[in-house]
């Protein structure tokens, strides 16, 4: 078994203390755990935080990432393993592009519902995904679901350690 969730803490998910005891109060694993710790995961952060890009591919890609079949539609686990495959460090593409690399060309507006339940962000890059704002222009959208200030910052802090800045 892989990972099975990533918690940013954004507004829509609570704080760190939530994170840290979960909705119900119980302990929950830490982030990067599933069933005892998954050191390549806290491998391909560690190099992510660094800023060696290779190694953080090279780490990123080693993973499968578990992605319960029961919570995500076949679509959504369609757009994010392409996305993971795709998308490499430093690259940014919009909803619609996404769209048509999994196949889907007109399914933008589903590709970023994706994004928004993807489980396991920065695992599954969907912080690499923009809004499109016309003329091959592209903007931040939003992140983890929200367009609060708190999501789109931990966004830009993300495009910014991959050497990327859109504007809002």
């Amino acid at each position: 078994m892989g990972i099975e969730r990533i918690t940013l803490p954004t507004d829509s998910y609570g704080s760190f203390e939530r994170v840290e005891t979960g909705v119900t109060g119980e302990p929950q694993p830490p982030v990067g755990y599933s069933l005892g710790r998954d050191d390549r995961v806290a491998a391909a952060i560690q190099a992510w935080c660094d800023g060696d890009a290779s190694e953080a591919q090279a780490a990123l890609a080693e993973l499968t990432p578990y992605l319960p079949s029961s919570s995500l539609p076949g679509f959504y686990s369609e757009v994010l393993e392409t996305l993971a495959r795709e998308v490499q460090w430093g690259e940014v593409v919009t909803y619609g592009e996404l769209a048509a690399l999994s196949g889907n060309p007109r399914a933008a507006r589903a590709v970023g519902a994706a994004m928004a339940a993807n489980p396991i962000p920065f695992v599954i890059p969907c912080h690499r995904v923009a809004r499109s704002a016309g003329n091959g222009r592209r903007s931040l959208g939003g992140y983890g679901g929200g367009h609060d200030e708190k999501s789109l910052s931990i966004k830009r802090i993300l495009l910014a350690r991959e050497g990327v800045v859109l504007p809002d």
